[in-house]
């Protein structure tokens, strides 16, 4: 066996190794399920963001552009194109990566799976809903808000899920010497 295989199958080094590895491929393998997604995760995300901004008193009008690979909100004074990048999606996948390869029991892989798809979701919900809340109060703010401050969230959310994770459910197993 090669040091490089001896080292991905074991510690610290060997999660970064397939970590990395996997970043590499995640682009690739997300590019073919992304029109699986924009009807099982966009859409519906995008339908409650909209029902939930007409519940904040911030009519909504959704339209379907899903061929297209978005959602349109329109709102009063705004029209949002509520597409992959906004849903946290690829967030969710890196989650799911980092699941994957983290030496755990396959039921707490399972847990991880479904704390992350539900999580995000919600998340995703959460944040398309502030955002038009934002267009809705300060359209002004809307730019700060989505391209700086809700990337750093993104991060936060995803390190918060995963330290979570690795410190509630995955229960450590002892890499082999």
């Amino acid at each position: 066996m090669s040091n490089l295989s001896r080292l991905a199958q074991q510690g610290p080094g060997g999660f970064v190794l397939r970590f990395a590895l996997c970043m590499l491929v995640l682009p690739v393998a997300y590019s073919h399920v992304e029109s699986l997604l924009t009807y099982s995760y966009l859409w519906p995300l995008s339908l409650i963001a909209a029902r939930l901004l007409d519940l904040c008193g911030v009519p909504t009008v959704l339209f379907l552009y899903l061929d297209d690979g978005f959602c349109a909100l329109q709102m009063e004074r705004n029209l949002f194109h509520v597409e992959h990048d906004c849903t946290g999606e690829f967030w969710l996948c890196i989650f799911l990566v980092t699941i994957m390869i983290y030496p755990a029991p396959w039921i707490a892989k399972l847990r991880g799976f479904l704390l992350g798809i539900s999580s995000f979701f919600a998340y995703g919900v959460l944040r398309v809903t502030g955002l038009g809340l934002i267009g809705h109060l300060a359209p002004s703010w809307v730019g700060f808000f989505h391209i700086y401050l809700m990337v750093v969230l993104n991060l936060g959310f995803l390190l918060f899920l995963w330290t979570f994770y690795v410190n509630r459910w995955a229960f450590s197993v002892t890499p082999k010497s």
